[in-house]
């Protein structure tokens, strides 16, 4: 029997996207470090799919104090695969070539989306695949799209031929966040598309202003309030790696409490996000992002109401998981 009196119970959190490089030991501490902070489960974004199938049932464990493990398989345009650490995670077989890490040219036939769902996956893209915008990467049956900011492409007047094409960043060429009002038609149209067929938002609003510019976080901050008033259901992932945090706690809470301090989300929807939102973005809400009968029991406690303040969420006592009690060794 634990005495939780004064203290509160709710889901796991669940870091939608993620980064976790390609070594094994920093993963290892990546995943206990904020399975003690209340992060219960992680997706890997783009990763070392062939070395997450090794770590993946060692992080499903009940004893072991590892947040649940969940990665993608890779489908880009050529350049994307001139990045020589492909070449480990392909074992052996040519960057692009592999089943799990695909490249995608002019003469692909694919259908990958109809595919991933009649095998029951869920599929995620960023709002452009240049030279598509938004709405072409909408309609074409994504599930969840990663990064309010790129969407400012949907009013673009012209747009780059590839990702790489000429001087660009970690997200690509520079975007023209002074001439693309987040409430144009173009984007309200794309927005619409999005609610009308269920596609989440992976806002990622927490890593911009330091991977393009404050400009550009300001117009994610809008553009995610604007979907989150239209109904549009927001994810929360990090889009951050294994090695940062700025201040010791896993870098979820600095996108929930963005959510709250710059997109106007009150913290339960926030936490939401990181909830029942996560879940669903995974595909797994038959057993996680609620606390009911017949979920897996993957939670945490908290010394102060999360609702009241979304900082309380920093101040985990205990984290559970399958109904085994961790205590948090986090900050407090």
């Amino acid at each position: 029997m634990i005495d939780l009196h004064g203290q509160f119970l709710l889901r796991g959190l669940v870091d939608a996207h993620a980064h976790l490089g390609a070594e094994r030991e920093s993963i290892d501490r990546y995943l206990r470090f904020i399975f003690s902070g209340g992060i219960t489960t992680v997706r890997d974004m783009a990763g070392d799919s062939f070395l997450y199938a090794q770590l993946r049932p060692r992080s499903n464990d009940a004893e072991t104090p590892l947040a649940r493990l969940y990665y993608s398989a890779n489908w880009a345009g050529p350049s994307f695969w001139d990045d020589r650490r492909w070449v480990g995670s392909t074992q052996g077989k040519p960057p692009g070539e592999a089943s799990w890490a695909r490249a995608i040219t002019a003469t692909s036939d694919l259908m990958a989306e109809a595919a991933a769902h009649a095998n029951g996956l869920r599929v995620w893209s960023h709002p452009v695949v240049f030279p598509s915008r938004p709405s072409d990467v909408v309609r074409s049956g994504i599930d969840v799209i990663s990064h309010a900011t790129l969407f400012v492409w949907e009013g673009a007047t012209t747009l780059p031929t590839t990702y790489h094409s000429g001087a660009h960043g970690d997200f690509g060429p520079a975007a023209p966040y002074a001439d693309g009002p987040v409430r144009s038609p173009a984007v309200l149209r794309v927005l619409e598309e999005m609610k009308r067929r269920g596609t989440m938002l992976d806002a990622t609003v927490s890593t911009i202003p330091f991977s393009i510019s404050e400009t550009a976080a300001v117009w994610g901050y809008q553009l995610t309030a604007l979907a989150r008033s239209m109904g549009i259901p927001v994810v929360a992932g990090t889009d951050r790696d294994a090695s940062q945090t700025a201040d010791g706690y896993p870098t979820l809470f600095e996108e929930l409490e963005a959510l709250v301090d710059k997109c106007g989300f009150s913290a339960l929807d926030a936490i939401t996000t990181a909830t029942l939102n996560g879940a669903r973005a995974l595909g797994i809400e038959k057993d996680f992002g609620t606390v009911e009968p017949g979920r897996m029991a993957d939670l945490i406690v908290v010394r102060g109401d999360p609702a009241a303040d979304i900082r309380n969420l920093r101040r985990v006592s205990y984290v559970i998981k399958s109904g085994r009690v961790h205590t948090s060794t986090a900050r407090r």
